[in-house]
């Protein structure tokens, strides 16, 4: 129970910095993130990339010939995750006049911080694998996932930096 908690807490966070970058971005190059997770099984790769889409992105093929060939296997969750997080971040700074001052970039990082600490706590118990899968749409833009899984527990960020 504890551990659903803490992930429903985590999902909450993330959706929030999630709407907050809808707020204070321009919607041309937006970055995005989120969270899913299932602590009664593994989440399998298949089950994120493979949908109904309305481009081929989603389809079986698709996934075999270009993303399945990115999968990294993550030897230090705790420096890919912070790398990760400032990896986004940095995209929505790039773009955000909002957040270029000195004081608005102490307040961004305490909030990636936080969410970097309550992930780091949750998964700190697990005897768990790591994997990284990255969708390029050949576009400047760039999807990153990060898997991790336990055998009975898994779950997923998506990281979202877009150019258009």
């Amino acid at each position: 129970m504890e551990e659903q908690i803490k992930c429903e807490i985590i999902k909450s966070q993330i959706t929030l910095l999630d709407r907050f970058y809808r707020v204070i971005g321009d919607g041309y190059n937006p970055a995005i993130i989120s969270f899913s997770y299932n602590l009664k099984s593994k989440i399998e790769p298949e089950s994120i990339f493979i949908y109904k889409s309305h481009n081929d992105i989603g389809e079986p093929w698709y996934y075999q010939q270009n993303i399945l060939p990115s999968k990294e296997v993550v030897i230090n969750l705790s420096h890919r995750l912070k790398e990760l997080l400032e990896w986004n971040m940095k995209h929505v700074v790039g773009f955000e006049q909002i957040l270029k001052s000195e004081y608005r970039m102490a307040e961004f990082s305490e909030i990636y911080q936080v969410i970097y600490e309550q992930i780091i706590d949750l998964t700190s118990g697990w005897n768990s694998e790591s994997t990284q899968f990255l969708i390029d749409t050949k576009d400047g833009s760039y999807r990153k996932f990060l898997f991790i899984s336990e055998t009975s527990k898994s779950m997923v960020f998506e990281f979202g930096n877009y150019t258009h």
